[in-house]
């Protein structure tokens, strides 16, 4: 029984063994011959197209500044049947305008003409753009796109690829800054192009772009600033305001000028400035309890009516006031190559008008001249001075703005009460 049982156990083994050898080398077989198939496989798999709409040229991208035109070359042929090799002649062309996203912001139908066409484009604010043609429409009216034509054979209709352009304009950052020195700014700021990533980029020529913007005409408030550094410009300029305004231009050739603006409290000449502004707030404020202890002892009609135009003429002139600081700091910055024109020639219009309407009231005449004195420089120290502002991206000092307002408000309010206007009230009710 020993020796069967060996015997029938022996076996067993002996079959395992040769069912193992036998699966190896049936592996090792399929190793071997799969690779010989898989060209064969490949070669089938590879699309054919019909239509193919390529840019020349499309493997760097360009690259410009912003509101100059770039012309993308396309060639339209066909690479697939009989035609095989012709450029595909007076067809109309779908091109797809895609952003840095892939995101569709704008179609161009064109005419491949001889099979060559440009594209011509413009871009007016900073953005990386890629062209890409979708569809193309022959002059027999057939329309090809992506889609199988023969999805037997694993033939398409239209192959095509992207250009990419680059438009970019300068980014500028403040370094820092010095208001130590009464009237003086001294500033020192870097220059880069807003696009580039850090390690630069290499364009249609080869051509390599640096991030750092070097070699470029710089000016800050009109002062041509030196290159310190590559891409660190310094200048220093002057102001006579309590804020000092910084306007940044950069210009290079072939490129659209750039400006940048920087607003920061000046502490040489801001003590001067809040003596100025504290002695007058003071002075207002007396002005206004002394005209209210008089009305207050002559209580009768016609001395609540002066004092109401005696209230309205204070604070019509604070507004004056206000709007005459405006006007100087549009004038200065002007000068420093700020477009602030119009709203220095606004402040001067209001100032005068304003000027006028106090006139007029103290006259009790005009009540229509009167409330228009009192609106536009509302407008000016308010509106205008907000839009002035917001051209450069600076701060908004809220609070005198607030101020202003409430000021003019107030002022409507006294002058509405005065003896003009009951007297055309009662004329209007009669």
């Amino acid at each position: 029984m020993e020796y069967k049982g060996y015997r029938v156990s022996s076996y067993g083994r002996g079959k395992r063994l040769e069912f193992k050898t036998v699966t190896l080398l049936a592996v090792v077989c399929v190793l071997l011959v799969l690779p010989s198939f898989t060209p064969a496989v490949s070669a089938q798999a590879q699309p054919s197209y019909y239509v193919s709409v390529k840019p020349i040229s499309a493997e760097l991208p360009q690259y410009m500044s912003i509101g100059k035109t770039v012309n993308v070359i396309f060639e339209a042929q066909w690479t697939h049947g009989l035609n095989q090799g012709k450029f595909i002649e007076n067809a109309t062309a779908t091109i797809v305008v895609s952003n840095q996203k892939g995101e569709p912001t704008d179609s161009i139908i064109a005419n491949t003409t001889t099979g060559t066409f440009i594209v011509n484009y413009t871009q007016n604010k900073p953005t990386l753009l890629s062209f890409n043609a979708t569809k193309l429409v022959t002059t027999d009216g057939q329309e090809w796109n992506s889609d199988p034509v023969d999805s037997a054979n694993y033939v398409f209709g239209l192959t095509s690829s992207y250009a990419q352009v680059y438009w970019d304009t300068f980014h500028v950052s403040m370094v820092s800054f010095s208001t130590d020195s009464l009237g003086n700014i001294d500033t020192t700021i870097n220059v880069t192009r807003l696009l580039i990533p850090q390690e630069g980029l290499t364009i249609r020529g080869n051509a390599h772009v640096s991030k750092i913007a070097m070699g470029v005409t710089v000016t800050i408030n009109g002062v041509v600033a030196q290159e310190i550094e590559p891409g660190i410009y310094s200048a220093s300029s002057s102001t006579l305001l309590s804020t000092a305004y910084v306007n940044v231009k950069v210009s290079s050739v072939n490129w659209t000028t750039t400006a940048t603006g920087f607003s920061f409290i000046h502490h040489a000449n801001q003590p001067s400035w809040s003596y100025a502004v504290g002695f007058g707030i003071i002075c207002v404020s007396a002005v206004l309890v002394l005209g209210f202890l008089v009305s207050k002892k002559a209580n009768n009609r016609t001395t609540k009516s002066s004092s109401f135009a005696f209230y309205g003429a204070v604070l019509l002139t604070s507004t004056c006031i206000i709007n005459l600081y405006w006007t100087f700091a549009a004038v200065e910055a002007t000068a420093h190559t700020f477009d602030w024109a119009l709203l220095a020639v606004f402040g001067v219009l209001s100032a005068v008008l304003g000027l006028v309407g106090l006139i007029m009231l103290m006259r009790q005449k005009h009540p229509a001249l009167v409330i228009c004195a009192v609106m536009v420089p509302m407008i000016m120290n308010t509106l205008a001075v907000n839009a002035s502002l917001g051209m450069y991206n600076l701060d908004n000092p809220w609070i005198w703005l607030f101020a202003s307002l409430f000021l003019s408000i107030i002022s409507v309010v006294f002058i509405s009460r005065t003896e003009m206007f009951q007297r055309q009230s009662q004329t209007a009710t009669i």
